[in-house]
């Protein structure tokens, strides 16, 4: 994932008819660098545009460690040499935090112990209006839906607003406001709704 002619943990940006836009990042450096956004990811599985226009990522971290990353043309989000998790037979990664030199991006925001992240969009609607813009983050061993503000990069608020309910594969704003989970044990969809 730290070699941009290399298919694995990217984000691509492609045109709707499959062409390469000629403005990203690895621009006119073979077929799979030209279509990279950003690199250096292990497993990303949510992605939703912000109301600024950010792109954003929820990504499993091997054992702890899952990330929220906000995601800028060209960025190396670290993987495999930098991540907040340990590996599966209990051996540490090297230290999370990167050097200058490495011009690494580090998570916004991380889930330790892990949530198994999974879905994730943004808050646009009328339900809840107090909610506009924030983040809706899923979890799958977590069990949960995340909401969270942020202002200039930074999470100023971080709330579970569901816990329990079973493994969240997606949540999802629908168009009436109200916020839709998919459920896997128990197998369905809940709608969350304002209280009162």
């Amino acid at each position: 994932s730290q070699d941009p002619a290399k298919s694995t943990g990217k984000v691509y940006r492609v045109n709707e008819d499959g062409s390469l836009p000629k403005d990203n990042p690895f621009a006119g450096k073979g077929p799979v660098a030209g279509a990279v956004w950003t690199m250096g990811h292990r497993n990303p599985q949510g992605l939703t545009i912000d109301l600024k226009g950010n792109l954003w990522d929820t990504e499993h971290g091997p054992r702890g460690g899952d990330e929220l990353n906000l995601l800028s043309p060209g960025r190396n989000y670290g993987w495999p040499t930098r991540a907040w998790s340990i590996n599966y037979d209990d051996r540490p990664f090297n230290s999370p935090w990167p050097t200058p030199e490495e011009k690494i991006a580090s998570p916004v925001e991380r889930w330790i112990p892990s949530i198994g992240a999974s879905g994730l969009d943004t808050y646009r609607g009328k339900a809840f209006p107090k909610w506009q813009g924030d983040l809706l983050a899923g979890g799958l061993s977590g069990a949960n839906v995340d909401r969270f503000r942020i202002e200039n990069g930074k999470v100023v608020q971080h709330e579970e607003v569901l816990f329990g309910a079973g493994r969240v594969r997606d949540v999802r704003v629908g168009p009436d406001g109200f916020v839709y989970v998919v459920l896997n044990g128990p197998d369905k969809i809940v709608r969350l709704v304002p209280a009162g």
